[in-house]
Protein backbone atom coordinates (compact mmCIF):
# COMPACT_ATOMS: atom_id res chain seq x y z
CA UNK A 1 0.00 0.00 0.00
CA UNK A 2 2.92 2.44 0.81
CA UNK A 3 4.43 1.80 -2.30
CA UNK A 4 1.25 2.66 -4.16
CA UNK A 5 0.50 5.79 -2.79
CA UNK A 6 4.16 6.67 -3.18
CA UNK A 7 3.70 6.08 -6.80
CA UNK A 8 1.05 7.83 -7.20
CA UNK A 9 2.09 10.75 -5.44
CA UNK A 10 5.62 10.99 -7.53
CA UNK A 11 2.96 10.20 -10.59
CA UNK A 12 0.96 13.25 -9.47
CA UNK A 13 3.98 15.64 -9.39
CA UNK A 14 5.17 14.34 -12.78
CA UNK A 15 1.31 15.25 -14.54
CA UNK A 16 2.23 19.12 -12.90
CA UNK A 17 5.97 19.22 -13.62
CA UNK A 18 6.10 21.74 -16.10
CA UNK A 19 3.21 23.80 -14.51
CA UNK A 20 4.65 23.84 -10.93
CA UNK A 21 7.94 23.27 -11.47
CA UNK A 22 9.48 23.79 -14.64
CA UNK A 23 7.22 26.30 -16.87
CA UNK A 24 9.11 29.79 -16.34
CA UNK A 25 8.16 30.73 -20.27
CA UNK A 26 11.52 30.54 -20.86
CA UNK A 27 12.11 28.06 -23.32
CA UNK A 28 14.75 29.60 -26.11
CA UNK A 29 16.43 30.72 -23.22
CA UNK A 30 16.66 27.13 -21.33
CA UNK A 31 17.84 26.07 -25.49
CA UNK A 32 20.27 28.05 -25.50
CA UNK A 33 21.90 27.54 -22.53
CA UNK A 34 21.72 23.53 -23.45
CA UNK A 35 22.70 24.07 -26.30
CA UNK A 36 26.00 25.72 -24.66
CA UNK A 37 26.64 22.83 -22.62
CA UNK A 38 26.28 20.18 -24.79
CA UNK A 39 28.50 21.60 -27.08
CA UNK A 40 31.49 22.23 -24.60
CA UNK A 41 30.24 18.60 -22.47
CA UNK A 42 28.79 15.95 -25.33
CA UNK A 43 30.42 17.31 -29.11
CA UNK A 44 33.40 15.45 -28.82
CA UNK A 45 31.84 12.48 -28.21
CA UNK A 46 28.81 13.23 -30.53
CA UNK A 47 31.53 13.67 -33.57
CA UNK A 48 32.68 9.77 -33.27
CA UNK A 49 28.78 8.93 -34.23
CA UNK A 50 27.27 8.85 -37.89
CA UNK A 51 24.37 11.32 -38.38
CA UNK A 52 22.46 8.10 -38.87
CA UNK A 53 22.85 6.90 -35.54
CA UNK A 54 19.72 5.61 -33.18
CA UNK A 55 19.80 8.01 -30.25
CA UNK A 56 17.24 7.87 -27.58
CA UNK A 57 16.65 10.44 -24.46
CA UNK A 58 15.13 9.41 -21.36
CA UNK A 59 13.20 12.13 -19.32
CA UNK A 60 13.73 14.43 -22.46
CA UNK A 61 11.48 16.79 -20.95
CA UNK A 62 10.52 19.71 -23.44
CA UNK A 63 12.93 18.88 -25.52
CA UNK A 64 15.99 21.18 -26.06
CA UNK A 65 18.26 18.24 -26.09
CA UNK A 66 16.47 16.44 -29.20
CA UNK A 67 16.36 19.93 -30.85
CA UNK A 68 20.24 20.60 -30.22
CA UNK A 69 20.60 16.61 -31.80
CA UNK A 70 18.58 17.66 -34.80
CA UNK A 71 20.30 20.70 -35.44
CA UNK A 72 23.87 18.59 -35.28
CA UNK A 73 22.37 16.73 -38.06
CA UNK A 74 21.48 13.40 -36.63
CA UNK A 75 18.15 12.31 -38.54
CA UNK A 76 16.82 9.38 -35.87
CA UNK A 77 16.70 10.95 -32.33
CA UNK A 78 13.75 10.38 -30.13
CA UNK A 79 12.51 11.04 -26.86
CA UNK A 80 10.62 9.71 -24.04
CA UNK A 81 8.74 11.53 -20.73
CA UNK A 82 6.52 10.37 -18.53
CA UNK A 83 5.30 14.50 -17.78
CA UNK A 84 2.16 14.69 -20.49
CA UNK A 85 2.45 18.07 -19.84
CA UNK A 86 6.33 18.40 -21.19
CA UNK A 87 5.28 15.74 -24.08
CA UNK A 88 2.26 18.55 -25.23
CA UNK A 89 5.40 21.25 -25.03
CA UNK A 90 7.88 18.78 -27.05
CA UNK A 91 5.46 18.20 -30.04
CA UNK A 92 4.50 21.88 -30.28
CA UNK A 93 8.18 22.06 -31.36
CA UNK A 94 7.23 19.21 -33.85
CA UNK A 95 9.52 17.02 -31.86
CA UNK A 96 9.90 13.00 -31.60
CA UNK A 97 8.26 12.11 -27.85
CA UNK A 98 6.60 9.58 -26.54
CA UNK A 99 4.83 10.19 -23.72
CA UNK A 100 5.52 6.55 -21.29
CA UNK A 101 6.81 5.50 -17.85
CA UNK A 102 10.32 4.53 -19.18
CA UNK A 103 9.95 1.21 -17.47
CA UNK A 104 6.85 0.38 -19.36
CA UNK A 105 8.44 1.96 -22.67
CA UNK A 106 11.99 -0.09 -22.13
CA UNK A 107 10.00 -3.57 -21.46
CA UNK A 108 8.07 -2.85 -24.56
CA UNK A 109 10.71 -1.76 -26.86
CA UNK A 110 11.46 -3.73 -29.35
CA UNK A 111 13.90 -1.10 -31.03
CA UNK A 112 17.47 -0.78 -30.34
CA UNK A 113 19.62 2.12 -30.03
CA UNK A 114 23.44 2.88 -30.50
CA UNK A 115 23.45 6.04 -27.74
CA UNK A 116 20.80 6.17 -24.75
CA UNK A 117 20.74 10.05 -23.20
CA UNK A 118 19.70 10.09 -19.50
CA UNK A 119 20.20 13.89 -18.47
CA UNK A 120 19.39 14.73 -15.37
CA UNK A 121 17.04 11.47 -15.46
CA UNK A 122 18.53 8.24 -12.85
CA UNK A 123 18.11 10.64 -9.74
CA UNK A 124 14.48 10.51 -10.24
CA UNK A 125 14.55 7.04 -9.22
CA UNK A 126 15.20 4.41 -5.88
CA UNK A 127 18.36 2.37 -5.98
CA UNK A 128 15.89 -0.27 -6.34
CA UNK A 129 14.20 0.81 -9.57
CA UNK A 130 18.14 2.44 -10.61
CA UNK A 131 19.34 -1.31 -10.61
CA UNK A 132 15.84 -1.96 -12.92
CA UNK A 133 16.39 0.79 -15.07
CA UNK A 134 19.57 0.24 -15.86
CA UNK A 135 19.15 -3.43 -17.28
CA UNK A 136 16.57 -1.79 -18.97
CA UNK A 137 18.71 0.44 -20.92
CA UNK A 138 21.30 -2.17 -21.18
CA UNK A 139 18.73 -4.30 -22.90
CA UNK A 140 18.10 -1.40 -25.85
CA UNK A 141 21.33 -0.71 -26.42
CA UNK A 142 22.91 -2.22 -29.38
CA UNK A 143 26.23 -3.76 -28.65
CA UNK A 144 29.07 -1.61 -27.96
CA UNK A 145 26.49 1.21 -27.68
CA UNK A 146 26.72 4.25 -25.17
CA UNK A 147 24.83 5.14 -22.33
CA UNK A 148 25.34 9.14 -21.50
CA UNK A 149 24.18 10.49 -18.22
CA UNK A 150 24.11 13.83 -16.11
CA UNK A 151 23.74 13.40 -12.48
CA UNK A 152 23.67 15.62 -9.24
CA UNK A 153 26.99 15.21 -7.63
CA UNK A 154 26.92 13.66 -3.84
CA UNK A 155 30.08 14.66 -3.34
CA UNK A 156 29.92 18.22 -4.43
CA UNK A 157 30.10 21.29 -2.39
CA UNK A 158 25.86 22.19 -2.63
CA UNK A 159 24.62 18.22 -2.97
CA UNK A 160 21.84 19.13 -0.73
CA UNK A 161 20.51 21.88 -2.13
CA UNK A 162 20.43 20.00 -5.75
CA UNK A 163 19.06 16.44 -4.15
CA UNK A 164 16.26 18.16 -1.85
CA UNK A 165 15.52 20.64 -4.04
CA UNK A 166 13.33 18.99 -6.29
CA UNK A 167 10.31 16.71 -4.33
CA UNK A 168 10.89 13.64 -7.09
CA UNK A 169 14.31 13.17 -6.72
CA UNK A 170 15.13 9.92 -4.82
CA UNK A 171 18.87 8.97 -5.30
CA UNK A 172 21.77 11.14 -5.12
CA UNK A 173 25.26 9.26 -6.74
CA UNK A 174 28.68 9.98 -6.19
CA UNK A 175 30.96 9.21 -9.32
CA UNK A 176 32.47 6.33 -7.12
CA UNK A 177 28.83 4.66 -6.49
CA UNK A 178 27.77 5.37 -10.12
CA UNK A 179 31.27 3.38 -11.52
CA UNK A 180 29.90 0.48 -8.69
CA UNK A 181 26.36 0.00 -9.79
CA UNK A 182 27.33 0.34 -13.71
CA UNK A 183 29.94 -2.68 -13.62
CA UNK A 184 27.47 -4.33 -11.58
CA UNK A 185 25.05 -4.12 -14.68
CA UNK A 186 27.80 -5.04 -17.36
CA UNK A 187 28.69 -1.44 -18.54
CA UNK A 188 32.24 -0.13 -19.37
CA UNK A 189 32.91 3.38 -17.89
CA UNK A 190 34.87 5.36 -20.74
CA UNK A 191 34.60 8.45 -18.78
CA UNK A 192 33.85 10.09 -15.32
CA UNK A 193 34.42 13.74 -15.32
CA UNK A 194 32.85 17.34 -14.30
CA UNK A 195 29.50 19.12 -15.55
CA UNK A 196 32.07 21.82 -17.27
CA UNK A 197 29.59 24.84 -18.24
CA UNK A 198 30.16 27.17 -20.99
CA UNK A 199 33.15 29.40 -20.87
CA UNK A 200 32.12 31.82 -23.58
CA UNK A 201 32.22 35.36 -22.55
CA UNK A 202 34.65 37.48 -20.35
CA UNK A 203 32.10 36.97 -17.36
CA UNK A 204 32.01 32.68 -17.88
CA UNK A 205 35.79 32.99 -18.60
CA UNK A 206 36.25 34.61 -15.30
CA UNK A 207 34.41 32.57 -13.50
CA UNK A 208 36.03 29.54 -15.03
CA UNK A 209 39.44 30.85 -13.27
CA UNK A 210 37.85 31.53 -9.95
CA UNK A 211 36.39 27.93 -9.94
CA UNK A 212 39.46 26.28 -10.26
CA UNK A 213 41.04 28.50 -7.96
CA UNK A 214 38.43 27.47 -5.34
CA UNK A 215 38.98 23.78 -5.95
CA UNK A 216 42.60 24.34 -4.68
CA UNK A 217 41.34 25.26 -1.54
CA UNK A 218 38.78 22.99 -1.35
CA UNK A 219 41.19 20.45 -1.77
CA UNK A 220 43.92 21.75 0.37
CA UNK A 221 40.72 21.07 2.99
CA UNK A 222 39.64 17.73 2.39
CA UNK A 223 43.28 16.77 2.15
CA UNK A 224 43.54 17.92 5.39
CA UNK A 225 40.43 16.39 6.69
CA UNK A 226 40.97 12.96 5.54
CA UNK A 227 43.92 12.80 3.66
CA UNK A 228 42.09 12.72 0.32
CA UNK A 229 41.99 14.57 -2.88
CA UNK A 230 39.10 14.52 -5.65
CA UNK A 231 38.56 15.44 -8.83
CA UNK A 232 35.03 16.10 -9.82
CA UNK A 233 33.24 19.09 -7.28
CA UNK A 234 30.83 20.66 -9.83
CA UNK A 235 27.26 20.61 -8.59
CA UNK A 236 26.76 17.50 -11.54
CA UNK A 237 28.83 15.33 -13.00
CA UNK A 238 29.14 13.63 -16.46
CA UNK A 239 29.60 10.12 -17.03
CA UNK A 240 29.70 8.12 -20.31
CA UNK A 241 29.61 4.34 -20.12
CA UNK A 242 29.95 1.24 -23.06
CA UNK A 243 27.94 -1.66 -22.79
CA UNK A 244 29.87 -4.43 -22.24
CA UNK A 245 29.65 -7.05 -25.07
CA UNK A 246 29.71 -10.84 -23.38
Amino acid sequence: MADYIMTQFRQALYDQYLSTFKDDGTWKRKQAILHNWCEKNLQPFLERLSEQSRILELGCGRGQMLDFLNKQGFSSVEGVDTSEEQVMAAERYGLPVYHSDVFDFLQASHQTYDLVLAIDFVEHFTRQELIQLLYGIKKILNKGGHLILRTPNGQGIFAGQIIYGDLTHMTILTPQSLRQILRFIGFEIVSIKESIFPTKGIKRKIRYILWNLLKIGLNLMRKISSGKNQDIWTENFVCIAKKQIN
